[in-house]
């Protein structure tokens, strides 16, 4: 990477005068400081530090800052065509800059994720018994976990379950669209009984040898009424 990213644009001076030290000081200045004692544009000037190795940023902060309304969110949401056009900006701090208003979008929607969190046995059992509906012929359903134990339920297909490698390739291909790992499936029984039948431990064995050596985590295989869900790891009392 060249000093300057953007070599169409007017260079500035590598290293302005007093500027030794100066990215030193302003990450000490960062630690020692609380949230809101930082100005959005020192962070935006901090960040650029690490697409832009030697030349000054501050200039290139205080311009983004004054482009997009003095609004560090509009700076961080803002297409990397028109951040480009800021002076110093290039592909590489585009790209950066991009990359963190991603992360900030996704934490902001983590936080105010208010799905319950599953992390036993019996809390699993309830979230397919509430997702039970009365099928009329016996459905598999398949509940995926992200990080945070939090679900999202799909109903991977009805009877007659014959699971073989293609189902498993779409265990994949919806665990890749959930961006999760971890799942647990359930048979939801038209004929109200939780007793596991032969098919029931045939499936849970096929899948759980198939996945061995992969990413994806089975927790269970459940047999699931609107009353009861059992998992088959349990003995029924």
């Amino acid at each position: 990477m060249s000093l300057y990213e953007n070599s169409n644009k007017k260079p500035r001076k590598i290293k302005p005068t007093g500027a030794d030290g100066h990215r030193s000081r302003m990450f000490t200045k960062f630690l020692n400081a609380t949230d809101r004692d930082v100005l959005p544009r020192d962070l935006i000037e901090m960040a650029l530090y690490f697409s832009i190795p030697v030349r000054d940023t501050r200039d290139s902060a205080v311009d983004l800052m004054r482009c997009f309304n003095n609004n560090i969110r509009n700076v961080l949401n803002a297409p990397s065509s028109e951040l480009e056009k800021i002076d110093g900006i290039g592909p590489e701090s585009a790209l950066l800059l991009n990359l963190l208003g991603r992360i900030a979008t996704r934490l902001e929607s983590e936080d105010s994720d208010d799905r319950p969190r599953f992390t036993t046995i019996d809390e699993i059992c309830t979230l397919f018994m509430q997702n039970y509906n009365f099928p009329s012929e016996d459905e598999l359903w398949v509940a995926f976990f992200d990080n945070s134990m939090r679900a999202i339920i799909h109903k991977f297909k009805a009877e007659p379950i014959e699971i073989y490698t293609d189902d498993i390739y779409e265990l994949f291909a919806l665990s890749a669209k959930y961006h999760s790992n971890t799942f647990a499936i359930a048979r939801m029984s038209s004929t109200k009984s939780v007793y596991p039948t032969m098919r029931d431990n045939l499936i849970h064995q096929f899948i759980r040898s198939t996945l061995e050596g992969s990413p994806l985590k089975m927790l269970d295989y459940y047999i699931a009424t609107a009353d009861e869900a059992i998992p088959i790891s349990r003995p029924l009392e």
